[in-house]
């Protein structure tokens, strides 16, 4: 009998290879391929965690004043957020759709840049909300992921600083909020309401919505073919 190949770490511990697996199998059988990179693979391939850490930041709220929060750390390895308070910093990038439990609040660091592929969701479960903060100079981004409030019911976004563009993704929710920060996206869609207090609303393919009140800040959406911009 042949002598069975030795699974990845990944494969030991799920049954099955990760997106990971490639880039961990070159840098353990050729260290020179990704030499300063060798120990993060590894992680990435065997750590699925929500959560490694908890770091006290300050952050700026929706009325403009600086507040203090502990919070747990998110960052690549991270596949869902579950009722409290996160914080993200540094650049990183992830593959995998995040889910969203509960009322969850994230603090976008000013150094945050957050990179997803297009084709990744932000996934809220029922009566979810995301609420999303950033930091004094206002710099933090999560760029690349789309919303979809299918099937989940009455699910919200609320912008209180940081940026948040989709890549001209969609944003199809309930309600959706921006006080303060930036949401841009392809459809900006929520079904029972749309409100822009402050800060910047950018839908490329045209925002629409229940209830669309404009208090403030700048908007701006482009319609299609015969077809208005907003409503």
């Amino acid at each position: 009998p042949g002598i069975a190949e030795e699974a990845s770490p990944a494969e030991a511990e799920y049954g099955a290879a990760t997106p990971f697996d490639a880039e961990y199998e070159a840098t353990e059988k050729d260290p020179e391929v990704f030499p300063e990179d060798a120990e993060l693979c590894a992680e990435k391939a065997e750590d699925t965690n929500d959560g490694i850490g908890t770091e006290t930041v300050q952050y700026i709220d929706e009325h403009g004043q600086t507040q203090t929060q502990s919070c747990t750390i998110f960052d690549y390895r991270t596949y869902g957020l579950t009722n409290g308070w996160y914080v993200a910093d540094g650049k990183f990038s992830f593959i995998h759709d995040i889910n969203i439990t509960g009322n969850v609040c994230l603090i976008l660091k000013d150094s945050c840049k957050i990179s997803a592929s297009t084709d990744t969701k932000i996934i809220l479960d029922d009566n979810a909300s995301l609420t999303l903060y950033g930091q004094k100079n206002g710099t933090g981004i999560w760029s690349g992921s789309s919303f979809d409030k299918h099937p989940a019911s009455n699910i919200s976004l609320t912008i209180n600083g940081g940026n948040l563009d989709t890549n001209h993704g969609n944003v199809n929710l309930y309600n959706i909020v921006v006080n303060r920060g930036s949401l841009s996206a392809g459809n900006i869609n929520g079904s029972t309401g749309v409100t822009i207090n402050g800060g910047k609303m950018t839908a490329t393919y045209g925002l629409s919505g229940g209830t669309i009140t404009i208090n403030g800040g700048e908007v701006k959406a482009t319609g299609g073919d015969e077809a208005a911009g907003i409503g």
